[in-house]
């Protein structure tokens, strides 16, 4: 049986376990331990969508990390997104953070989601380019806002394909318009 000055013995606290549990326990939030195996930093990172992680130099690596930022990396150079990552809605944030205009190939609701996304960025460079107090100023955002626009276009996302969104999605009537 440990006794209670054994446990406070700092081998003990600084031990395997201890690293593991402060790892489990890790939130979001919480930054990675000076301790912490590359590994356990940089899906740390991860989980915090840390864009920036993916473009940082790793060593030593286990494999099934090493592959998952390899993947990572081929998003940021393509803006192709493979099957397997696109399938855990919670790396969705991360995706878009590494490469705004990321795609897959055949997630469909992914692809509405992005498309939802960049509509929004569109709204809000517009909104900032109509509220910018200079003139070049101004001009510049709302180029920028519409680049954003245009590429919506061309996005997969189903009700972009129609000129008239209302045919495309039927709609229940109801007596008052909104």
């Amino acid at each position: 049986m440990l006794s209670a000055a054994l446990l406070r013995c700092s081998a003990v606290s600084s031990s395997p376990w201890r690293r593991a549990r402060e790892r489990r326990e890790a939130g979001p939030g919480t930054e990675p331990g000076r301790d912490w195996p590359q590994d356990w930093r940089l899906l740390a990172r991860l989980q915090a969508n840390d864009a920036k992680a993916v473009a940082e130099e790793w060593t030593d690596l286990l494999p099934p990390t090493q592959k998952l930022l390899d993947a990572l990396r081929e998003v940021r150079r393509t803006g192709e997104v493979p099957d397997d990552l696109v399938a855990d809605e919670r790396q969705w944030v991360l995706l878009e953070r590494i490469n705004p205009s990321v795609r897959s190939a055949s997630n469909k609701r992914f692809n509405g989601w992005i498309g939802v996304r960049t509509v929004i960025r569109a709204v809000r460079q517009m909104h900032r380019a109509l509220l910018a107090p200079s003139v070049s100023k101004r001009e510049v955002r709302i180029t920028a806002a519409e680049y954003t626009e245009a590429m919506t276009r061309s996005s997969p996302a189903p009700w972009r394909r129609s000129s008239r969104p209302w045919k495309t999605w039927p709609l229940p009537r109801t007596s008052t318009p909104f």
